[in-house]
């Protein structure tokens, strides 16, 4: 098989079982620990704390990822599944917070080096449209892999207990590591000797924050995380948020889920026309019709308790939030070099990670303050205006050739 073909089959599939075993643990982890003995207070505190280290791991993983290479930093990560999985099957409540540490740092390596290889070019004479397009078809098997992961977990517990799901996620942690050596060992980035001497062993691998520092300092790189923060900030207030707000004027969790479940399904049904999109409109105009609409509708939740109308939002809000991630990683590829990839992915999990730790906290402060209705409100309209904000810069960008492109490309070439 060629190496291009290879590639891509390769990140098809890893993304398939990466995010079905993501998935199908996240929802498991509080719950699970709650039967151990603590308080739902405690299993807030724990799950809170368990995703420190691997935000703070987040960029040094991305620069070991740009001098090891994709498929190394892969198996690391995917051991580390393995190694933590098998840590929550004793039910111990020790072992099993350290388990969730040990899978949280797994997980984080081994999105940050997929979306390295994702977005990395898989054959020398590849073209921005080839690039794009074969992001959106990775990013659909990232939807297929967050449509199957919370089913699976919860239909396992629910049928035998969380043990069973943590076997099942140890097994498709197994699958992920065998899958990975089947990435093209040509997928590995050069890396400057400075930088080098930093993410060696025995270097000071602290320096790689400098590294992302000046990488962000770079407008199109910025831009993009600061893209990537707003979209994930609106799908977090959808995910978590939105329940509160549908409870309270009387509709049952059956609906709940049905609303929440029109969403992902239109997020799903989006990814296979970004290619089109990216193609005929200027990435700025479609920067802000993406986090613009996506904003708007998880704000406008709360001026509505039609089912028809929330429905139809529902709707609108999948289809521009489903759009936000391949364009996010398009965005971040086409403002980095090639040896850059690793680094890149590093600092644009990091962001995500700090959307879905800001969001909570701010809109628990409104909550209080204001109540659900104007917290809402308040948040989709800075989200909007945040959009708008990015959109405007976006544009105002200057064009770049890219090293990896054979052509010279702009934000809204």
């Amino acid at each position: 098989m060629r190496p291009g073909v290879r590639g891509a089959v390769s990140a098809a599939a890893l993304a398939v079982v990466y995010w079905s075993a993501h998935t199908m643990l996240r929802p498991l982890i509080a719950p699970s620990m709650m039967q151990l003995g603590i308080t739902p207070g405690e299993a807030s505190a724990a799950l809170a704390a368990v995703a420190v280290l691997p935000t703070l791991l987040a960029i040094p993983i991305g620069s070991l990822t740009d001098r090891f290479g994709d498929r190394q930093v892969m198996a690391w990560g995917a051991g580390s599944m393995v190694a933590g999985g098998l840590l929550l099957l004793p039910a111990e409540l020790g072992l099993a917070v350290a388990g969730h540490v040990v899978v949280g740092v797994g997980t984080m390596a081994a999105w940050v080096a997929l979306q390295a290889a994702a977005t990395s070019p898989m054959q020398a004479t590849e073209t921005r449209d080839a690039r794009n397009s074969r992001i959106a078809t990775f990013s659909f098997f990232v939807a297929i892999g967050q449509l199957v992961g919370p089913l699976l977990g919860g239909s396992v517990a629910e049928a035998i207990d969380y043990r069973a799901s943590f076997a099942v996620f140890v097994g498709l942690s197994v699958v992920l590591l065998a899958v990975t050596w089947w990435l093209p060992p040509a997928a590995h980035r050069p890396v400057s000797p400075d930088r080098a001497s930093r993410t060696a062993p025995g270097g000071r691998l602290t320096g790689s924050y400098a590294d992302a520092f000046r990488l962000m300092r770079r407008r199109g790189v910025g831009l993009s995380v600061l893209a990537s923060f707003v979209a994930l900030v609106a799908l977090d207030l959808r995910m978590a948020f939105h329940p509160i707000y549908l409870s309270d004027i009387g509709y049952s969790p059956v609906w709940v889920g049905a609303l929440l479940s029109a969403a992902a399904g239109c997020a799903f049904l989006s990814r296979p026309v970004f290619t089109l999109l990216v193609r005929r409109l200027p990435s700025s105009v479609l920067v802000g019709l993406v986090l613009g609409l996506g904003s708007a509708t998880v704000g406008a939740v709360v001026l509505t308790e039609s089912i028809g109308v929330l429905l139809v939002l529902a709707a609108l809000n999948g289809l521009a939030l489903g759009l936000a991630q391949p364009l996010t990683l398009a965005l971040m590829a086409e403002h980095t070099d090639q040896a850059e990839r690793g680094l890149a992915a590093g600092v644009r999990s990091m962001g995500n990670r700090l959307a879905q730790l800001v969001d909570p906290i701010a809109f628990g402060i409104l909550l209080a303050v204001v109540g659900t209705r104007s917290a809402f409100l308040v948040m989709g309209s800075a989200l909007l205006l945040l959009s708008v904000v990015t959109a405007v810069a976006f544009a105002r960008l200057r064009y770049r050739s890219i090293p990896d492109v054979p052509h010279p490309v702009g934000i809204d070439a």
